[in-house]
Protein backbone atom coordinates (compact mmCIF):
# COMPACT_ATOMS: atom_id res chain seq x y z
CA UNK A 1 0.00 0.00 0.00
CA UNK A 2 2.97 2.32 0.59
CA UNK A 3 4.10 1.91 -3.03
CA UNK A 4 1.54 4.52 -4.13
CA UNK A 5 3.52 7.10 -2.13
CA UNK A 6 7.08 5.78 -1.77
CA UNK A 7 9.04 4.14 -4.60
CA UNK A 8 8.76 0.40 -3.92
CA UNK A 9 12.35 -0.21 -4.96
CA UNK A 10 13.53 1.93 -2.00
CA UNK A 11 11.60 0.04 0.67
CA UNK A 12 13.40 -2.68 2.62
CA UNK A 13 10.96 -5.55 3.17
CA UNK A 14 11.46 -8.59 5.38
CA UNK A 15 10.08 -11.99 4.50
CA UNK A 16 9.09 -14.38 7.24
CA UNK A 17 10.20 -17.77 8.38
CA UNK A 18 6.71 -19.26 8.03
CA UNK A 19 7.59 -22.21 10.30
CA UNK A 20 8.46 -20.05 13.31
CA UNK A 21 5.87 -19.13 15.95
CA UNK A 22 3.08 -21.11 14.27
CA UNK A 23 1.51 -21.58 17.72
CA UNK A 24 1.01 -17.81 18.03
CA UNK A 25 -1.75 -17.78 15.39
CA UNK A 26 -5.34 -18.93 15.95
CA UNK A 27 -6.27 -22.33 14.53
CA UNK A 28 -7.87 -21.91 11.10
CA UNK A 29 -6.44 -18.39 10.51
CA UNK A 30 -6.24 -18.28 6.69
CA UNK A 31 -3.59 -15.54 6.83
CA UNK A 32 -1.21 -17.25 9.26
CA UNK A 33 2.33 -17.42 7.78
CA UNK A 34 2.27 -21.24 7.90
CA UNK A 35 -0.42 -21.19 5.17
CA UNK A 36 1.98 -19.63 2.65
CA UNK A 37 4.74 -21.18 0.61
CA UNK A 38 8.20 -19.92 1.59
CA UNK A 39 8.93 -18.90 -2.02
CA UNK A 40 5.69 -16.87 -2.13
CA UNK A 41 6.71 -15.02 1.04
CA UNK A 42 10.14 -14.26 -0.46
CA UNK A 43 8.56 -13.05 -3.73
CA UNK A 44 6.36 -10.56 -1.86
CA UNK A 45 9.54 -8.60 -1.16
CA UNK A 46 10.96 -8.58 -4.71
CA UNK A 47 9.54 -5.20 -5.74
CA UNK A 48 11.46 -3.69 -2.82
CA UNK A 49 14.76 -4.62 -1.26
CA UNK A 50 14.33 -8.13 0.23
CA UNK A 51 15.59 -8.92 3.70
CA UNK A 52 15.81 -12.45 5.09
CA UNK A 53 15.92 -11.24 8.69
CA UNK A 54 15.56 -14.57 10.48
CA UNK A 55 17.40 -17.42 12.13
CA UNK A 56 18.42 -19.17 8.93
CA UNK A 57 20.10 -21.97 10.87
CA UNK A 58 16.67 -23.12 12.09
CA UNK A 59 15.04 -23.33 8.66
CA UNK A 60 13.93 -26.76 7.45
CA UNK A 61 15.82 -28.39 4.57
CA UNK A 62 12.95 -27.51 2.19
CA UNK A 63 13.61 -23.78 2.66
CA UNK A 64 17.05 -24.13 1.07
CA UNK A 65 15.40 -24.76 -2.31
CA UNK A 66 14.35 -21.10 -2.26
CA UNK A 67 17.99 -20.29 -3.01
CA UNK A 68 17.36 -21.09 -6.69
CA UNK A 69 14.45 -18.61 -6.82
CA UNK A 70 16.61 -15.94 -5.19
CA UNK A 71 19.43 -16.57 -7.70
CA UNK A 72 16.95 -16.15 -10.57
CA UNK A 73 15.54 -12.98 -8.99
CA UNK A 74 19.04 -11.50 -8.54
CA UNK A 75 19.69 -11.91 -12.28
CA UNK A 76 16.69 -9.76 -13.23
CA UNK A 77 16.69 -7.44 -10.17
CA UNK A 78 18.92 -4.71 -11.69
CA UNK A 79 16.70 -4.42 -14.80
CA UNK A 80 13.50 -4.64 -12.72
CA UNK A 81 14.64 -1.91 -10.30
CA UNK A 82 15.97 0.37 -13.06
CA UNK A 83 12.38 0.69 -14.28
CA UNK A 84 9.59 2.71 -12.73
CA UNK A 85 7.94 0.27 -10.31
CA UNK A 86 4.20 0.84 -9.82
CA UNK A 87 1.45 -1.15 -8.10
CA UNK A 88 -1.02 -3.05 -10.31
CA UNK A 89 -4.27 -4.90 -9.73
CA UNK A 90 -6.23 -4.54 -6.54
CA UNK A 91 -4.98 -3.38 -3.17
CA UNK A 92 -3.53 -6.38 -1.31
CA UNK A 93 -6.11 -7.83 1.07
CA UNK A 94 -5.24 -11.51 1.22
CA UNK A 95 -8.08 -12.16 -1.24
CA UNK A 96 -7.11 -10.19 -4.35
CA UNK A 97 -5.03 -10.23 -7.53
CA UNK A 98 -2.26 -7.72 -7.00
CA UNK A 99 1.36 -6.99 -7.86
CA UNK A 100 3.81 -4.62 -9.45
CA UNK A 101 4.76 -3.49 -12.92
CA UNK A 102 8.24 -2.25 -13.73
CA UNK A 103 8.24 -0.01 -16.79
CA UNK A 104 11.79 -0.31 -18.14
CA UNK A 105 11.11 1.34 -21.51
CA UNK A 106 8.18 2.49 -23.61
CA UNK A 107 7.46 -1.06 -24.79
CA UNK A 108 9.16 -3.38 -22.27
CA UNK A 109 9.12 -4.17 -18.59
CA UNK A 110 8.21 -6.70 -15.93
CA UNK A 111 5.03 -7.79 -14.18
CA UNK A 112 5.25 -9.37 -10.73
CA UNK A 113 1.81 -10.87 -10.13
CA UNK A 114 0.25 -12.33 -6.97
CA UNK A 115 -2.91 -14.37 -6.78
CA UNK A 116 -3.92 -14.25 -3.16
CA UNK A 117 -6.60 -16.54 -1.67
CA UNK A 118 -9.19 -16.10 -4.45
CA UNK A 119 -11.56 -18.62 -6.03
CA UNK A 120 -10.86 -17.75 -9.66
CA UNK A 121 -7.65 -18.93 -11.35
CA UNK A 122 -8.02 -16.21 -14.07
CA UNK A 123 -8.50 -12.51 -13.59
CA UNK A 124 -8.33 -9.20 -15.42
CA UNK A 125 -5.55 -7.25 -13.73
CA UNK A 126 -5.34 -3.46 -14.17
CA UNK A 127 -1.87 -2.47 -15.39
CA UNK A 128 -0.05 0.58 -16.76
CA UNK A 129 -0.03 -0.91 -20.29
CA UNK A 130 -1.60 1.17 -23.08
CA UNK A 131 -5.17 0.28 -24.08
CA UNK A 132 -5.37 -1.86 -27.22
CA UNK A 133 -1.73 -2.98 -27.07
CA UNK A 134 -0.78 -6.59 -27.76
CA UNK A 135 1.69 -7.89 -25.21
CA UNK A 136 3.95 -10.94 -25.12
CA UNK A 137 4.63 -12.08 -21.56
CA UNK A 138 7.70 -14.29 -21.07
CA UNK A 139 7.53 -16.33 -17.87
CA UNK A 140 10.67 -15.84 -15.77
CA UNK A 141 9.77 -17.71 -12.56
CA UNK A 142 6.98 -18.62 -10.18
CA UNK A 143 3.69 -20.06 -11.42
CA UNK A 144 2.28 -19.20 -14.81
CA UNK A 145 3.66 -19.73 -18.29
CA UNK A 146 4.52 -17.76 -21.41
CA UNK A 147 1.40 -16.03 -22.67
CA UNK A 148 0.01 -13.33 -24.91
CA UNK A 149 -2.52 -10.68 -23.88
CA UNK A 150 -4.52 -7.90 -25.48
CA UNK A 151 -4.85 -4.87 -23.23
CA UNK A 152 -8.47 -3.80 -22.61
CA UNK A 153 -9.71 -0.22 -22.77
CA UNK A 154 -9.04 0.29 -19.05
CA UNK A 155 -5.47 -1.10 -19.23
CA UNK A 156 -6.33 -4.56 -17.89
CA UNK A 157 -4.95 -7.88 -19.10
CA UNK A 158 -6.28 -11.34 -18.35
CA UNK A 159 -3.79 -13.48 -16.44
CA UNK A 160 -3.90 -16.97 -14.98
CA UNK A 161 -2.35 -18.64 -11.95
CA UNK A 162 -3.65 -22.10 -11.09
CA UNK A 163 -2.86 -22.13 -7.38
CA UNK A 164 -4.17 -19.88 -4.59
CA UNK A 165 -1.46 -17.85 -2.86
CA UNK A 166 0.88 -18.11 -5.83
CA UNK A 167 2.94 -15.67 -7.89
CA UNK A 168 4.64 -15.23 -11.24
CA UNK A 169 7.18 -12.86 -12.69
CA UNK A 170 6.92 -12.04 -16.39
CA UNK A 171 9.07 -9.99 -18.69
CA UNK A 172 6.77 -8.29 -21.16
CA UNK A 173 7.22 -6.70 -24.56
CA UNK A 174 4.55 -4.75 -26.41
CA UNK A 175 4.19 -6.11 -29.91
CA UNK A 176 4.72 -3.43 -32.56
CA UNK A 177 2.07 -3.03 -35.24
CA UNK A 178 3.15 -4.36 -38.62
Amino acid sequence: MLSRYVPAERIQIEFLNCWRNADKYPAGDPFAPANYDFEYLAATTFAGQPLAWMEASNLPEYALSTGELIRRYRKIAPAFHNGTVLPIGEEPSGRSWTGFQSLTSEDEGFILLFREDTASNKEYVKTWLPAGARVNLKHEFGGGRNTFAKVSSDGSIKLKLNKKNSFALYKYKIKKHQ
